[in-house]
C-alpha cells in the first residue's frame, strides 16, 4: 500500500463523522482521551462478560509432551478445534489467568455448540453439566480459569464457546461489555484503539485476515472485531481512534471505512493514525 493511498483512505474515514456530543454524555464536556489497553488471557481487567473473548488460542497438548507440544492443531477458519487424534491428545485454552482485582465470584456458565466434551481445569469446580452448557463455582482468588477440549465430532465440531459471568446470561449478547470497564473509561471522550487492534507487528493484509465476532477469541494478534470497537464508542459517546494496520491493501482500507459509515454513530467524530506512531 502506498503512502498515496493511505492518506486517501485516512481522509475518506476523517470526513464520515463530526465534532460533537451527546447532551448529558458522562463525558460531553471532557477533553480526555486514554489508550486503552489490549484484550488478552493475561489482561489485568474484564472487558468482556463472555470471559472467553479473552482467551488464549487453543493449544495443543498430549501426554508425555511439554507444554503446547502435542502436533499439529486442525482448526476451523475461525479458530475453533476441527478434530483431535485421540491417544489422550487434547487441546486447552486459558480462558483468564487472574485479573488484577480477582475474579467476580460466583457460578459461571459455559455455552457451546456443536458435539465433544469440555473440562475446567486446575479444580475449579462444575455444579451442573448437560449438553451445550456447563455451571462451574469459580471463586475470586482462583489463580487461573482454563478450559479442556478432550472430544469433539469432526463432523459437528465444538464452537462458539462462551464463559458468562454470574448475572449477564441473558445480556452478554447485546451488552458484551463489563459495566464496571465501561464505568472506568465513560468520561473520555476520545478512545484510542491502537492496543485493542493489536496494532504494533499486525501481520494483516486481506479484509478476511480481520477479527471478526465469530472468532474463537478477541485475544489473538488480530486484536479485538471492528465491531466491537464501533459498538463500544457507540455506548459510551466516545470519539474512536483507529490505528490502521500498515501492510493492508486499499480493499482492507475500503470495507473498514464502509462498516464505520455505516455502524458508528454519525454525531462521533473520527481520529486515524496510520500504524502506530509512524
Amino acid at each position: 500500500m502506498t503512502a498515496t493511498s493511505a492518506r486517501r483512505c485516512l481522509l475518506l474515514l476523517l470526513l464520515f463523522g463530526s465534532a460533537g456530543a451527546l447532551f448529558g454524555a458522562a463525558n460531553a464536556n471532557s477533553s480526555l482521551g486514554i489508550n486503552l489497553g489490549g484484550v488478552t488471557y493475561w489482561s489485568s481487567e474484564i472487558v468482556f462478560v463472555d470471559l472467553f473473548k479473552h482467551s488464549q488460542t487453543f493449544k495443543s497438548q498430549a501426554p508425555g509432551k511439554g507444554y503446547a507440544q502435542g502436533g499439529p492443531l486442525e482448526v476451523t477458519d475461525d479458530g475453533w478445534v476441527r478434530s483431535l487424534r485421540g491417544d489422550g491428545h487434547f487441546a486447552d485454552s486459558i480462558v483468564l489467568s487472574r485479573p488484577r482485582l480477582g475474579y467476580p465470584a460466583g457460578i459461571y456458565t459455559c455455552l457451546y455448540e456443536g458435539r465433544g466434551k469440555l473440562r475446567f481445569a486446575y479444580g475449579t469446580q462444575v455444579v451442573e453439566e448437560k449438553p451445550g452448557r456447563i455451571r462451574v463455582r469459580v471463586d475470586a482468588d482462583q489463580n487461573i480459569l482454563s478450559l479442556r477440549l478432550t472430544e469433539t465430532d469432526p463432523a459437528n465440531p465444538v464452537r462458539n464457546i462462551r464463559v458468562v459471568l454470574p448475572g449477564f446470561e441473558e445480556t452478554y449478547d447485546t451488552q458484551p461489555f463489563h459495566p464496571d470497564f465501561l464505568k472506568r473509561w465513560e468520561k473520555f471522550k476520545v478512545l484510542r484503539f491502537m492496543d485493542f487492534q493489536r496494532t504494533n507487528n499486525n501481520k494483516q493484509v486481506h479484509w478476511s485476515d480481520r477479527s471478526t465476532p465469530a472468532k474463537q477469541t478477541q485475544g489473538s494478534n488480530a486484536g479485538v472485531a471492528l465491531e466491537y470497537l464501533i459498538q463500544l464508542a457507540n455506548t459510551l459517546d466516545a470519539d474512536p481512534w483507529f490505528c490502521m494496520p500498515h501492510l493492508t491493501t486499499d480493499e482492507y482500507m475500503r470495507h473498514f471505512a464502509e462498516m464505520v459509515r455505516a455502524k458508528l454513530k454519525p454525531e462521533l467524530k473520527i481520529y486515524l493514525e496510520y500504524s502506530n506512531e509512524c
